[in-house]
């Protein structure tokens, strides 16, 4: 039974932040981020526990191996609410603060 993926507003921030940095450089490349996202967030409607949950409860991490980023849900009912779609390159300090921000859908 698939999940309905409400892409909440500070997720929605990130992605389009990194869509127009992308952009800046290459239409293709942030294209392509888009396209990849999207597949993501199919992917967490299809499968909601399919990220890991042990490192950011309540949230579950998705990652986006080619970005060098991941995606930070939390499966409630019959709905995923994504939180964040963040950098890993950042210290794990600040992604979990970050999503202490963050979460409430």
């Amino acid at each position: 039974m698939s999940h309905e993926v409400v892409v909440l507003a500070g997720a929605d921030d990130d992605m389009l932040r990194k869509f127009v940095e992308l952009d800046a450089f290459s239409e293709e490349l942030a294209d392509s981020f888009a396209a990849d996202t999207q597949e993501a967030l199919n992917l967490i409607g299809q499968n909601p526990f399919i990220g890991s949950g042990h490192s950011h409860p309540p949230f579950r991490k998705w990652l986006l191996l080619d970005w060098d980023m991941a995606v930070f849900y939390r499966p409630l009912g019959g709905r995923c609410f994504v939180h964040a779609v963040l950098s890993l390159r950042q210290d794990p300090k600040t992604v979990q603060a970050l999503l202490r921000t963050r979460g409430q859908p």
